[in-house]
């Protein structure tokens, strides 16, 4: 009788890099994110008069009429990248989905589940470290803040695809099919720390969106008035997650337990205000001031534990993979 498969391997598929099959250059993959930044600075006032426009005619929310284009013209940059690394990574393998971790898995919603449960988790145990070291003070939210949470939810559910899909299923992905891992990983990691610091501010703001709004709007992408310190500490925090979700989706070759990990650490962070308030006397090296939870050293060990965590938790499915005839 065949032997019943470890348990742990019921969470693996096979990597979209596996084989090495057609491998793109980098100038390709580079390439397609230029012109996901180019296509997509072009659309921003189109779709800005767009919103715009329906909330004055009454057939959008009220609450349009006061977007800023620079919102706008960030979250068509994210959606374009997303959209054009598709493209590519169709060109390059001729199966979209699986290439960039969407294809087939086994146990897709328990890896997804289990990945929540484990960023929330991690994320929780940071504010209580902080709130039992008087870091935080404990507040009981209002009404008002658990009627939020199911919105919470839904973004950070979609920060989890929306960054996953470009970061890991797209240019890691892209990358790791004509390189090794580390490279890989620390340049779409660096590159997912980077794009947290985008913040474009236009000298004068932008009322009625021209046809070239967007590409001025990318000569001023990293707004950075002053040197704040904790600057540092996010960046590296960022860059040691990426790390650990590409070891995920390298171990997994599906990114629905990235995914999930994403989503809790981001919840579980805005929800955690809403209890949490900030004592600037306590802990002011790990905690910081009052700039938020993931600008602190705090947040960095956190990320730190949870890649290590990954990094072994997940070496049974990379050894797995690595045996020709694992069953």
């Amino acid at each position: 009788m065949k032997e019943k498969a470890p348990r742990l391997l019921a969470w693996r598929t096979v990597p979209p890099w596996h084989g090495r099959v057609g491998p793109p250059r980098l100038r390709v993959v580079l390439g397609h994110l230029a012109a996901g930044v180019l296509v997509s600075a072009l659309a921003a006032p189109w779709v800005f008069r767009l919103l715009v426009g329906l909330a004055r005619r009454g057939l959008a929310p009220v609450s349009l009429r006061d977007l800023e284009f620079e919102s706008v013209a960030a979250r068509c940059v994210l959606v374009g990248l997303v959209l054009v690394g598709l493209a590519g990574a169709w060109r390059a393998r001729a199966t979209a989905l699986r290439a960039v971790g969407w294809g087939r898995a086994p146990v897709p919603l328990r890896q997804a589940g289990c990945g929540f449960l484990l960023g929330a988790c991690a994320m929780a145990l940071l504010w209580l470290v902080g709130w039992a070291g008087g870091a935080f003070t404990w507040t009981l939210p209002g009404a008002s803040a658990f009627g939020r949470w199911p919105l919470l939810l839904l973004g950070a559910l979609i920060v989890g695809l929306v960054e996953e899909t470009l970061f890991r299923g797209i240019l890691f992905g892209a990358l790791r099919r004509s390189s090794g891992f580390w490279l890989a990983a620390l340049l779409s990691s660096a590159a997912y720390s980077l794009v947290h610091f985008m913040n474009p501010e236009p000298l004068v703001g932008v009322a009625h969106a021209h046809w070239d709004s967007g590409l001025r709007l990318l000569g001023s992408l990293f707004h950075w008035p002053h040197a704040h310190y904790h600057y540092f500490p996010m960046m590296l925090t960022l860059l040691v997650l990426g790390l650990g979700l590409c070891r995920l989706f390298e171990a997994f070759g599906t990114l629905y337990a990235a995914m999930g990990l994403h989503a809790g650490v981001v919840f579980v962070m805005r929800a955690g205000e809403d209890f949490f308030a900030r004592q600037v006397e306590g802990w002011p090296f790990w905690y910081g001031g009052l700039e938020g939870v993931p600008k602190s050293y705090a947040a960095l060990l956190m990320a730190c534990a949870v890649c290590g965590l990954l990094w072994f938790g997940t070496a049974g499915a990379i050894r797995a993979r690595n045996e020709p005839d694992a069953r």
